[in-house]
């Protein structure tokens, strides 16, 4: 994780104070019912299947960003919040009165602005959490609540209609490449667009569905996006019996939700969500089979 370093000024500042309070070592756990800046946090739950997910437990560490003032903020200091015990700390301490508090914190780097400092995001391989506390309880260990800020990918459902097959299937989504995430308002401000991510099969090779109506679920992906809507992009090729074979491409659009983990595939009703083709007809035939007549033959011996 990219630190957020101190100013010279924070710094001098926060010694200057450190010394004026003859206390001892903020790293000293006997320091954390003094005037340190402390935090206790609380991740939403997770499903805790990838390893890149952030979680309660793994989150160990995180930035802290301090502004002070109603309406247009200003900017008071930044510094890094390190787990110690059940608190977390950052050599920080209370001053003397209330100075009104905005405390922004997030696993990312955050960057000031007085409408509500920003997380900006480009193609991210990581779960990117983040907490904004208005109103801090002034001296006092404070819980941040974090939230995650982008969209995952979980897994990924295909089901053919029935009486087909359908191999070499790869789905792709046409992402926003970033965005600004204000903190304050939990609003994203997107980027532009940039190449597909595929999120079943690869650029190479495409994933098969080998019995006839058959279903393909995908593993749950650890693919983290900016949330908005997508351009879902299909191609497969479809089989049925021993003389229709056929490419197809197909699009539509999809809505990934914020902090969710967005499973795509079948509808409530579970109806193929593989189209059958439109420009084909099968070969029917109707039959009937001609009955037995009698034919009377007279014969004399």
């Amino acid at each position: 994780m990219k630190r957020i370093l101190y100013t010279l000024v924070v710094l001098a500042a926060a010694a200057a104070l450190l010394v004026s309070c003859n206390k001892e070592n903020p790293s000293d756990a006997s320091y954390l019912d003094g005037n340190l800046i402390t935090f206790v946090t609380k991740a939403p739950m997770t499903r805790a299947t990838g390893v890149a997910e952030e979680t309660t437990a793994t989150l160990t560490s995180f930035n802290v960003l301090a502004t002070t003032g109603s309406g247009t903020e200003a900017n008071a200091w930044t510094a890094e919040f390190t787990k110690n015990n059940d608190k977390y700390i950052g050599g920080m301490v209370w001053p003397a009165t209330d100075p009104g508090y905005h405390f922004y914190a997030s696993n990312a780097t955050m960057s000031f602005a007085a409408s509500g400092s920003t997380i900006v995001v480009n193609d991210s391989n990581k779960d990117v959490v983040a907490a904004y506390l208005a109103t801090p309880t002034f001296q006092s260990s404070n819980l941040l609540t974090f939230n995650h800020i982008l969209c995952q990918v979980g897994t990924v459902t295909v089901k053919a209609p029935a009486g087909y097959t359908v191999s070499n299937i790869k789905i792709s989504l046409q992402p926003i490449y970033g965005g600004t995430f204000n903190m304050k308002s939990s609003a994203w401000t997107p980027g532009s667009p940039s190449s597909a991510y595929y999120i079943l099969g690869t650029a190479a090779s495409g994933v098969d569905i080998t019995a006839s109506s058959g279903v393909y679920t995908s593993n749950d992906n650890d693919l983290w996006l900016v949330p908005g809507t997508y351009v879902l992009t299909a191609t497969y090729t479809m089989k049925k019996g021993t003389t229709f074979t056929q490419d197809f491409t197909k699009t539509s659009t999809v809505a990934l939700v914020m902090g969710k983990n967005n499973n795509l595939g079948l509808n409530s009703n579970q109806d193929p969500n593989i189209p059958e083709p439109e420009d084909i007809t099968d070969i029917e035939f109707t039959v009937v089979v001609t009955p037995w007549e009698d034919n009377d033959i007279p014969f004399n011996f």
